[in-house]
């Protein structure tokens, strides 16, 4: 299975799950970053920082999908370039519990990878969502390929995947948020930690300081292990 055929059979998972929402317009939220970080690990730069997150809500199903990129040129030169693709449906069975279904591609070089791709199916559950904090839990199976660079073959393996998702409002205007994901399969563990504390400026626009942590247990001899990225951004929601 070449990279390109995988990552479409990626979006064509995803076609049938939008369809089986209602064809009326449901509720759309979003959110874009963009900023400035410093980064240390495999690279240790100056880089440029830009997400986007939209979310839709329609009766019993949730569809999110966000999208996410850095770039670092030091001296004309590219030292660093990732790009991040994430599809997420939801279905809710109850207020508390819900079946997901998720597609995930990362491309960033950097971390000793040409690619990481995944699909990935299982059980949600929203421990509890209050005003002030929120807290989900999710735990699931699939199936991941990816590439090493230089490598001749993509590896392809069986996946169990699992997150926790929390947030906490700590005054009027500041929320914090912490997130950890892995997958883990038999060539390779990978998880990812991203804290957060959003503070808003008006409405529609706020300050975010974030923390994210990368790691990969298997990685080519030359390159490290864990990456980490401190960033701070401007958010607009939408």
């Amino acid at each position: 299975m070449t990279k390109k055929i995988f990552i479409m059979a990626l979006f064509l998972v995803s076609i049938p799950q939008m369809a089986l929402s209602d064809d009326d317009k449901g509720p759309w939220k979003g959110e874009g970053e963009f900023g400035f970080t410093q980064t240390s690990g495999n690279t240790d730069n100056q880089n440029l920082i830009g997400k986007l997150g939209i979310n839709y809500l329609q009766q019993r199903w949730e569809h999110k999908f966000n999208i996410a990129s850095l770039r670092t040129e030091d001296s004309n030169q590219l030292t660093a370039e990732s790009y991040g693709l994430e599809f997420q449906s939801d279905y809710k069975w109850s207020e508390k519990q819900y079946w997901f279904n998720k597609i995930k591609y990362e491309d960033d070089r950097f971390s000793g990878y040409d690619y990481q791709a995944s699909i990935s199916t299982g059980y949600g559950f929203n421990v509890f969502e209050t005003k002030i904090s929120s807290l989900s839990l999710e735990a699931g199976i699939g199936f991941r390929q990816s590439q090493l660079l230089g490598a001749a073959d993509a590896e392809q393996e069986p996946i169990a995947v699992g997150k926790i998702d929390y947030s906490r409002k700590i005054s009027d205007n500041a929320t914090f948020t912490q997130d950890f994901s892995v997958e883990a399969g038999s060539e390779n563990i990978h998880s990812e930690a991203n804290t957060g504390l959003k503070v808003s400026i008006t409405d529609t626009i706020a300050m975010k300081l974030s923390y994210t942590l990368k790691n990969n247990s298997e990685v080519p001899a030359d390159i490290e292990k864990t990456d980490t990225i401190s960033a701070v951004t401007l958010v607009y929601d939408f």
